[in-house]
């Protein structure tokens, strides 16, 4: 601390890395900052979360909730870093017994100062609250050595009195609430770590060595009960409701969380790190069976650790998951008391009444993804079969990791399990799988190795294992193989340091962050160097390097690259260096993924070679030598692309409106033909207009999609089509990129 009483806050790369390191899971903080943006440090939390996918940051909401002038509340009350995503924000209720005073309500009511939602960009927040008016705490005596808590409870201080003769205080706050939610979520942590799951004794069940903070959120929230209100003063009671600014999903409750045998009768089923796709759907099935005495409903809820965003972002969410839950009548519910999907925080929740007979299905959505898949949490807590209750996918409920493609024009193979493999960062075999989880290993099978393989995709017990596909089919891997005797000579890029923290290659195959190889599929795996060539390229452990040769890979950007913005690869490098956005926003010159260096593309050469040569990039874009006598190929110039002159659609708008609006083209690129051709034949952002070589030398023009003759097709809307374009683009959205810029 200072002299000031204010708090000396470690640099964003010092604050969690020594924790984690040691071992620790759970980060518990007790202060905030005075701002409401979402700033580097939220930005921070939410990434080392992302990184450190088994790493949970719990966080005070704060103090600041109530208007002594008015005696009302105050929303949006939530600071910096209370507003991160990946974190549970927590909350405060008045406590019970002899930490309250005289008149307090007690447990079931919101303490007046606990600050409240929403964040700027409108999701809703405290996650969770918990006891912290008051409660009895250390306060360790100034001058005293061996200070020690009372012989008996009743010397415990009461409500605002410190003890004179022992190491206690009683104090109120956010940040008493905080550590009691911390403590908590350690147990449930231990619950799946020892083997409580899912009978609710421990070691009967399958350990789940380590689950995400993703899980142990989803159980927390899941199981948290709605409070009655917010006691303002001895005589003034504003009621809350669920899913509000107050409280949020409500106090937190153990016993409704999990399955414990004797103290309650309901299942719980989790399932975790479960890979979602954009557009995929996953669907789970509950038959509710005898009536439960500790209770009456079904609670689902599913939680997923978001990219995290940009400082300033109006839109901070990145990826869009979403649940529902309809029953046999055919009633569909929506998440966290909605009527439509929620498009804004990464935690749902839906929680309805059940009876015996009755069944519901539990769908989640991959509704809108600017990352390649969203592993995703769900917890599900009911009266519902016996042990594992139906799942039925409707798709695959991973993407495609299969180290080994299988073709249908094969007899079926013998299973053998994929040689070498072990999970990250236990070590387990296949063996071990076999030992600890159901057949299928519906529990662990989303485990991966250090190269990426999940056992679903290496062990025979978990699904597939080897297929003994002919060695000459290609491996979908980007990783090196685990196999101890390499395939290849490899040498790292010499001289590979990125640009963020100073790493080199050795430091990916150390131990530098998290005492283990870092995780090249996380976004340290995208980390640049000045260059623009990322990690994944440039070292061996990450799936890179090169095969020993003479020279440095340099990369050029695609000279004269935009994307349908304006922007070129300069406005990624600052805004969205690990490239979230890559596949979007394409006008017509190609996306981001192939033509900036720091995203994978752009032209890629060793310097001082004769000719071209294959450099390690993931890139799809062939290779470009500009120090060779022979001229590239112009099929693989690059290109800009020219709007058709004097074009507009049937409302009178040309392709001007389509660059402001871009996202509307997929709606509208084939409608209001005004005799000129539609918007996807016009306009670039559409995918229309003409393409132009930059450096083809007399400016010749590609036609890329056929002109409609003015003669052709109607001068005037249809009577069915709409009369006016719809708002597409609010007034508050941010007019580049969404989900990064504000």
């Amino acid at each position: 601390g200072t002299t000031k009483g204010t708090l000396d806050v470690p640099l964003n790369d010092e604050l969690f890395v020594g924790g984690y390191t040691a071992g620790a899971k759970f980060h518990s903080a007790s202060w905030g900052s005075t701002s409401s943006d979402y700033t580097s440090y939220a930005q921070w939390f939410d990434y080392f979360a992302q990184v450190a996918d088994d790493f949970l940051p719990l966080v005070a909401a704060g103090n600041n909730g109530f208007d002594a002038s008015t005696g009302g509340t105050i929303m949006g009350s939530i600071y910096n870093p209370a507003l991160a995503k990946n974190v549970i924000t927590v909350g405060a209720t008045q406590s019970t017994g002899r930490d309250i005073f005289t008149g307090m309500k007690g447990l079931d009511y919101l303490a007046n100062f606990s600050s409240r939602g929403p964040t700027l960009d409108g999701r809703t927040k405290p996650d969770i609250v918990a006891p912290g008016a008051y409660v009895v705490s250390a306060g360790s005596r100034i001058d005293e050595i061996g200070e020690c808590e009372p012989p008996h409870p009743s010397r415990l201080p009461t409500p605002t009195e410190d003890s004179d003769d022992y190491a206690v205080a009683s104090f109120r706050g956010t940040s008493m609430a905080t550590p009691v939610t911390t403590g908590t979520a350690a147990l449930v942590r231990q619950y799946f770590v020892e083997g409580w799951y899912p009978l609710g004794i421990k070691g009967t069940g399958t350990p789940i060595p380590s689950p995400s903070a993703s899980l142990i959120k989803a159980v927390l929230l899941n199981g948290a009960q709605s409070i009655l209100g917010v006691q303002l003063t001895l005589s003034i009671v504003k009621p809350v409701s669920d899913y509000d600014n107050n409280a949020n999903f409500g106090r937190i409750n153990l016993l409704s969380s999990l399955t414990l045998d004797g103290e309650n009768d309901f299942a719980t089923e989790v399932h975790d790190r479960v890979p979602m796709v954009n557009g995929d759907e996953h669907v789970y099935t509950y038959q509710i069976g005898e009536s439960c005495e500790s209770t009456s409903d079904l609670s689902a809820t599913l939680v997923w650790t978001d990219p995290y965003g940009a400082p300033g972002c109006m839109r901070c969410l990145i990826n869009d998951l979403d649940i529902t839950m309809e029953k046999q009548d055919g009633v569909v519910v929506y998440a966290n008391g909605k009527d439509d999907f929620d498009r804004v925080n990464n935690a749902e929740r839906i929680r309805v009444p059940a009876t015996p007979g009755d069944t519901f299905t539990v769908r989640v959505y991959g509704s809108n993804l600017a990352t390649l898949f969203q592993n995703y949490a769900l917890v599900v807590t009911g009266c519902f079969g016996e042990n594992y209750p139906t799942r039925s996918p409707t798709k695959s409920s991973s993407p495609t990791t299969s180290s080994m493609p299988t073709t249908s024009s094969a007899p079926s193979p013998v299973c053998e399990d994929l040689p070498g493999w072990v999970d990250f960062p236990d070590g387990n075999d296949c063996s071990f799988y076999e030992a600890t989880d159901a057949p299928g290993c519906p529990n662990s099978g989303a485990y991966s190795s250090a190269d990426g393989i999940y056992a679903m995709d290496a062990c025979c017990y978990c699904r597939k294992g080897d297929l003994n596909v002919p060695s000459s089919a290609p491996s979908t891997s980007m990783k090196p193989s685990t196999s101890s005797a390499p395939t290849r000579i490899c040498d790292d890029l010499p001289g590979w340091v990125d640009a963020r923290y100073g790493l080199t290659c050795a430091d990916y195959e150390d131990d530098w962050l998290l005492g283990e190889p870092i995780d090249c599929d996380s976004p340290f795996g995208y980390l640049f160097d000045e260059s623009g060539i990322n990690a994944n390229e440039a070292c061996c452990w990450c799936g890179g390097g090169s095969n020993p040769m003479e020279g440095l890979v340099q990369c050029e950007d695609t000279p004269g690259w935009m994307d349908s913005y304006g922007d070129g690869c300069a406005w990624y490098l600052e805004n969205d260096p690990f490239c979230y956005v890559g596949s979007c926003c394409d006008a017509g010159m190609g996306t981001v993924l192939e033509n900036c260096c720091q995203c994978g593309g752009g032209n890629r050469y060793i310097e001082g070679a004769e000719s071209p040569s294959i450099s390690p990039s993931l890139s799809q874009v062939p290779s470009v030598n500009p120090t060779t006598s022979v001229p590239p190929s112009t099929s693989h110039a690059p290109n800009y692309c020219v709007d058709e002159a004097d074009w507009y659609d049937a409302f009178g708008d040309n392709c001007t409106w389509y660059d402001d609006h871009p996202f509307v083209c997929e709606e509208f690129g084939d409608c209001c033909d005004a005799g000129v051709g539609t918007p996807n034949k016009a306009c670039c952002v559409c995918g229309g207009g003409s393409l132009r070589l930059i450096d083809d030398g007399n400016n010749s023009t590609v036609t890329a999609s056929p002109m409609v003759s003015p003669s052709a097709g109607p001068t005037s809307l249809p009577s069915d089509r709409p009369t006016a374009k719809p708002t597409v683009v609010p007034s508050s959205s941010p007019s580049k990129h969404p989900s990064l810029v504000p």
